[in-house]
Parts: C-alpha cells; sequence; structure tokens
C-alpha cells in the first residue's frame, strides 16, 4: 500500500533491534517498510511516510533537525508522529507548559540559555538540596548530572558550558527512582499498550541502558494508567506512539517525559506491542489518504464556480486570486488582486503571475462571510 521509511541516525543501525519486530506486522498489511538517516539528503520521492525512530543524535543538530521536519512539511509527506508535535515535544520547556496544566512533574527551575546565574544560589534561592541538571534539548541522560548544594561550586563551570550552548533544566531530585525505578507506559493511539520499569544501576541515578540501567516487563496500577492517560491528553494534539515516563510519589504519578519523537517503545516487552505498533503506523498512513480527499473536498467548497479565493499562508503572506489546478498536496495559484486588495496590503511589489502552493503552507481560507476559516478544514 505505502512505502514506509524508518529513520534513524547515521550511527545507527537500519532497524534496531526493537524496531525490527514491527516490519513483519507492517509488511503483511501490505506495505513496504525502508530504512533512512534523517540528514542524509533530501527523501526520495518514492516514500510515502516517515516513521520517526532512532533519530538519536537530533540533539546536537538541532537547527538542522527542526529545518528537515519543515522539509518533510512541504513535501506533504506523511510524518508519524505528526512534525508539529515533534517540534512541541522536541525542547522540555514544554513541560512548563503541562505544569500550567495541573500536571505534576518535579520542582523545577528553567533556566534561559546565556550567562549562567551561580548554580548555588539557584539551589539555595529555590530550596533545592539536592537536583538534577539537564540540557532542554537532551536525550539519553546527555550532560545530565546530579547535584547537591555542597558541589554546587565545583559543577559552575558545567553549569556555564551547558547555558552557553542551550537552555536547561534544574529539577529536584526524586530520591524515588532509586529505590521504586521509573515506570514507562507506551501508547499506541492513545491506548495503553504494556509498560516497563527501569532502574539505574547502583551508585546512579539515570535509568538509561547507555548507563547501565535495566529495565523489566511490569503492570502499572490502574491508578497511573489513568493518570498517564491524562497527562497524555495534554499533548497539542493526538500520538500514533507515545512513551509516558514518571515516578510514583506518594501514589501520585510524577511525569518525568513525555516521549513523542523518537523513545524506545520496549516492543519485546509484550507479544501483542509489535502488531500493536504496525496497526497504528498503518491507521495514521490511511488517515492522511483519507484527509487529503477531504481538503480538497472543503476547499473546493470554499470557491466560488470561477475558482476565485484568498488564502492566508502560515508566513502571514495573504494572496488573492484563482485555483487553476488542485490534487491532494498542493494547488496552482494564478495572482489576480482586486485594486482594493492591493491597496489594503500596502504593497507595490508585483507578485508572480503563478505558483505552485503545498496544501500544508495554507493557514486560512477567506470564507464568503468575510471571515477566516481555519486550514486544514476541522
Amino acid at each position: 500500500m505505502a512505502t514506509i521509511a524508518f529513520v534513524s541516525a547515521a550511527a545507527q543501525p537500519p532497524f534496531n533491534a526493537d524496531d525490527a519486530l514491527a516490519i513483519a506486522p507492517l509488511e503483511a498489511l501490505g506495505h513496504r517498510i525502508v530504512p533512512w538517516v534523517w540528514d542524509a539528503g533530501p527523501l526520495p520521492s518514492t516514500i510515502d511516510a516517515v516513521v520517526v525512530r532512532a533519530c538519536w543524535d537530533y540533539h546536537r543538530k538541532v537547527a538542522g533537525f527542526r529545518a528537515w521536519l519543515d522539509a518533510l512539511e512541504q513535501r506533504a509527506v506523511t510524518v508519524i508522529n505528526p512534525a508539529p508535535l515533534l517540534r512541541w515535544n522536541l525542547d522540555k520547556l514544554y513541560l512548563r507548559e503541562l505544569a500550567a496544566a495541573g500536571v505534576p512533574i518535579p520542582r523545577t527551575v528553567f533556566v534561559p540559555q546565556g550567562p549562567a546565574p551561580q548554580l548555588a544560589a539557584l539551589l539555595d534561592a529555590h530550596g533545592l538540596d539536592d537536583a538534577v541538571v539537564k540540557p532542554a534539548i537532551s536525550l539519553s541522560a546527555d550532560r545530565t548530572w546530579r547535584c547537591d548544594r555542597a558541589g554546587a561550586a565545583a559543577r559552575q563551570r558545567d553549569f556555564e558550558a551547558l547555558l552557553a550552548d542551550r537552555s536547561a533544566l534544574v529539577q529536584a531530585f526524586v530520591p524515588e527512582v532509586i529505590r521504586d525505578g521509573e515506570l514507562s507506559l507506551v501508547f499506541f493511539d492513545g491506548d495503553f499498550s504494556h509498560a516497563v520499569r527501569k532502574r539505574p544501576r547502583p551508585g546512579d541515578f539515570r535509568v538509561q541502558a547507555e548507563h547501565g540501567g535495566s529495565r523489566e516487563p511490569c503492570e502499572p496500577p490502574a491508578p497511573v494508567l489513568a493518570q498517564a492517560l491524562r497527562w497524555l491528553s495534554h499533548a497539542p494534539r493526538a500520538s500514533s506512539y507515545a512513551r509516558v515516563d514518571g515516578i510514583v510519589v506518594e501514589q501520585s504519578f510524577v511525569l518525568m517525559e513525555l516521549e513523542l519523537i523518537d523513545p524506545v517503545l520496549f516492543l519485546a516487552a509484550a507479544p501483542l506491542a509489535p502488531t500493536r505498533f504496525a496497526a497504528a503506523i498503518d491507521a495514521a498512513v490511511s488517515r492522511r489518504g483519507a484527509s487529503a480527499r477531504t481538503r480538497d473536498e472543503r476547499l473546493a467548497a470554499l470557491l466560488d464556480v470561477e475558482g476565485h479565493v484568498v488564502l492566508r499562508l502560515r508566513s502571514g503572506v495573504v494572496l488573492e486570486g484563482w485555483v487553476e489546478e488542485l490534487s491532494a498536496l498542493a494547488l496552482r495559484f494564478e495572482h489576480a488582486p482586486s485594486p482594493f486588495f492591493a491597496q489594503a496590503q500596502g504593497s507595490a511589489a508585483q507578485a508572480p503571475e503563478a505558483q505552485t502552493i503545498a496544501l500544508s503552507e495554507i493557514d486560512a481560507v477567506l470564507g464568503d462571510d468575510g471571515r477566516w476559516q481555519p486550514w486544514p478544514p476541522p
């Protein structure tokens, strides 16, 4: 049905052992699965959808990763998870948004990039006796370290180097991670699939395998599952796959991360997990085809019989003219601004006579009632 690329970093194998478990179920659904390195160059035109998986160097190439997401959207290829959701999840500042919505997170100081305050004074001002310092954009606990007030002065240069490069989080250390570990609950299309408990190696606080952490399948308590579902519901849009990481503190599931970009999904931890993952990918690919047809129908309904339309692009540019040709991904647009429109724009610049506009570039369409109608249509 579709050619789907599992996208990874150059240093990773084409398919890691976990993701490889989903290939057979996807092929059984009629799809062709191919590997691709996210920054290896333009995506081949034969690829219909991209599943973001082991892109585990994006935190060192942030501008390039964002540009890559932009390019995928310009080409209107299906991105799983959707590119806007990946952008939102890229910077851990999203935790501040969730905390404002009532989601419990560790006590956190969000420190902007730039000149570093004195770490010891910051810990003292916020009553943090024991803290974890981490970059706002990072993965696998890279450049993440634990620090108490007594050791803060010795880590000041590390803190300054971190903030010279990017924003950071200073979070209260959650001691329950040593005793009970961290729970990772995996969801496909919003439905719970399975969970694992991750534990740090003795003498460490990091639960990632790269740092000696271990993991084992587990059944989360019903209250934890209910809370994880609520925390996931605060994401700005639905996800095909998600991992909710948290620590139980006094019967509350304290959120550590919503992992929506390319988390390890621990597919081997549950017999049906690979099939569930494959079904979620298949559904996303199928929805894309259906939504494109719906957009065509809605756009046609917004045009008058002569095909005249006023569009507002995501860049803020407003265009008036006629649609010469419409496809599932783009339209061919001939500029024909009225005198009133040209005067309102206050610009003497001449627009090109015709251009092709990707449907993903459209922000809104002016309706017959004179109001902007959001794009894509609901």
